[in-house]
């Protein structure tokens, strides 16, 4: 006895679970706000309904944050495809001796199989089960549509992997040789972005579990840790990525400056510098990024970290916020205080700078232009690079902007605007998508 969930795109079943809610694979793909509780009628009888559902270019956003990219999914077959092809069939009807099976499969593979044959023969087969009910293993071959039937090695493979309702492989890939995940990623590449991936638990609600609160996702660990210059970075980052987001939220930790209550830890260019060179040293498995201002002391900082550094381990990325057009001519406070309009990417540009225009203007839709408080030098190798650091004047009011607006979003008095976030979007795509080749 039990009870079956699947994970499903439309009609299409990709994974199935006897009575066990397995909150690691769901939460590749999920989080606890895409829990959905309605009501439905059953046999005349009102039921509770609970399922996760979100949409597949949510799916793909997350896996692709998380690793999980059409790049890997290619990489990781070509690694892997002499021990991850399903041949079972195939060797038992030719009755293959065991001790030949490897060298059999091995010659078969470089003959007939290519990533692009396979990627080919995922979705032919896809298209079908995307749009017909999900496996009718009752059907005879000769009563399945003509199209389906095989047209060379990877079609075989991947056919008698799927009508042969094969507990072992899936998609053609064993389990236990070839991440399934990665699979997926290529499939949901073939759906339509508004297709919407979803799991009834509701079965499982007083049958496994006692409650819908045993059935909670929680947070993906480890998540990447984000390092950034100060407080107001991270307060900024952490409130417009929830609301831009949503759906990428939990993967990411902004590592925190208060480390004892009351107390913080150092901010700034070094401070990240030093905490990056130290968790490199660490040898930490988890994914850090490193985020610097996109002015002068920041660009300098970065490239004098990345000298110091050499080569950067793959699980590390290091940044600056990016330019913007429209800061290519931004208002300057100049010599007697006339206003210059100038170029400022990379030499004034602070996370204030990226917030919404209405806060980085005055009552006259004028922006707060911004001043040049210092000449930067800096050595890194034997190139010298120097330029003036500036900061946009007004800095508390735009601070004081922001954080008004963020409170009546949180109680609820005002909606978020995405629309006037466009800058920040920007900046938060440089950090979502770092790890994504």
């Amino acid at each position: 006895m039990g009870v079956y969930v699947d994970l499903k795109i439309n009609k299409l079943s990709l994974l199935t679970w006897k009575s066990f809610f397995d909150s690691k694979t769901l939460g590749l793909f999920f989080t606890d706000d895409n829990l959905i509780i309605d009501e439905i009628v059953i046999d005349g009888e009102i039921r509770k309904r609970y399922r996760y559902s979100t949409t597949v270019k949510a799916a793909s956003d997350r896996l692709d944050s998380i690793g999980y990219t059409i790049k890997r999914f290619e990489h990781e077959f070509s690694c892997k495809k002499y021990q991850a092809l399903d041949y079972s069939k195939y060797l038992y009807d030719k009755n293959v001796d065991f001790e030949k099976q490897e060298e059999v499969i091995k010659k078969r593979v470089d003959k007939y199989i290519t990533i692009r044959k396979w990627k080919n023969s995922i979705t032919k087969y896809l298209k079908f089960l995307l749009n017909n009910d999900i496996y009718d293993f009752l059907l005879s071959d000769k009563e399945k549509p003509h199209e389906l039937n095989p047209k060379n090695e990877s079609d075989k493979i991947i056919y008698e992997s799927i009508f042969s309702a094969s507990d072992e492989s899936f998609f053609g890939c064993y389990y236990e040789e070839f991440d399934c995940i990665n699979t997926i990623r290529f499939i949901l590449a073939n759906c339509k972005q508004e297709d919407v991936m979803e799991i009834d638990i509701s079965e499982m609600v007083g049958w496994t579990y006692e409650s819908i609160e045993q059935m909670q996702i929680g947070d993906i660990i480890p998540k990447t840790i984000v390092l950034v210059e100060g407080k107001t970075d991270k307060e900024i980052l952490e409130f417009t990525l929830k609301n831009i987001y949503p759906h990428l939220y939990n993967l990411y930790y902004f590592m925190d400056f208060e480390y004892v209550k009351g107390q913080n830890r150092q901010g700034g260019c070094d401070a990240i510098a030093h905490n990056i060179k130290t968790f490199i040293t660490s040898k930490i498995d988890s994914k850090f990024i490193a985020v610097f201002d996109n002015d002068t002391i920041g660009n300098q900082s970065k490239e004098k970290l990345v000298n110091e550094i050499g080569q950067i381990p793959n699980n590390f990325r290091i940044l600056t916020y990016p330019n913007l057009k429209n800061f290519n001519r931004y208002p300057t406070i100049g010599t007697n205080n006339k206003i210059i309009f100038d170029n400022i990417n990379g030499r004034a540009c602070s996370i204030e700078l990226y917030l919404p225009e209405r806060f980085i203007t005055n009552s006259h839709n004028t922006y707060f232009p911004i001043r040049w408080s210092s000449f930067c030098e800096c050595k890194i190798g034997s190139k010298k690079i120097s330029d003036f650091q500036g900061v946009i004047s007004e800095k508390e009011k735009v601070l004081e902007n922001f954080k008004k607006y963020r409170q009546s979003v949180l109680r609820g008095t005002q909606e978020f605007e995405i629309a006037i976030f466009n800058n920040i979007k920007k900046l938060l795509e440089e950090i979502v998508t770092a790890f994504i080749e």
